[in-house]
């Protein structure tokens, strides 16, 4: 989470811990780099604030996805209502939630998070599907969103089932 307000960090950290969550603060980009380079492996999500004293979300979300090498999955959180930050947010692949957060819809938004995460983990790492590292990365510089990603996997998995199920019963 990233934000840089502390009280608001203390309250993530607070809230995703009783969710089981392994919680990583960081006050802006430079201590979310440091804390990414320290990290075991890649984040689930990302979850962070629009206005923040080194510039804004997107900026940091967008600078942590390249360091990562993929489009982690991301959450913006905002008091800025606006029209432009919404469009912004939607032409980056991050969800939106308002501020003040709720619990309800962070933790919808955070599992529908871990289920791109996981879906784009397999693409990544194995590859199942025929679908290349280098191919999955131009799909992001192309700005294929994760549920188009998820379509991708999911018509691939089923047209590999219907081969399989096909090759059994003959």
């Amino acid at each position: 989470a990233i934000d840089n307000e502390p009280r608001v960090l203390d309250g993530m950290r607070l809230l995703l811990g009783k969710w089981g969550c392994r919680v990583v603060t960081a006050d802006g980009l430079a201590t979310a780099r440091k804390a990414l380079a320290e990290l075991e492996g890649p984040p689930d999500a990302i979850i962070a604030d629009y206005h923040l004293d080194d510039g804004d979300g997107l900026a940091a979300i967008a600078a942590l996805r390249e360091s990562l090498g993929f489009a982690a999955p991301a959450i913006l959180a905002t008091a800025d209502r606006s029209q432009e930050v919404r469009e912004a947010a939607g032409r980056a692949d991050v969800a939106l939630l308002n501020k003040p957060l709720k619990p309800a819809p962070l933790r919808a938004l955070l599992t529908r998070c871990l289920a791109q995460r996981v879906v784009g983990h397999r693409l990544l790492h194995r590859d199942e599907y025929g679908i290349s590292l280098a191919a999955a990365r131009a799909n992001r510089r192309d700005a294929v969103s994760s549920a188009a990603f998820a379509q991708l996997i999911a018509q691939r998995h089923e047209n590999a089932s219907a081969r399989r199920a096909d090759w059994v019963t003959h």
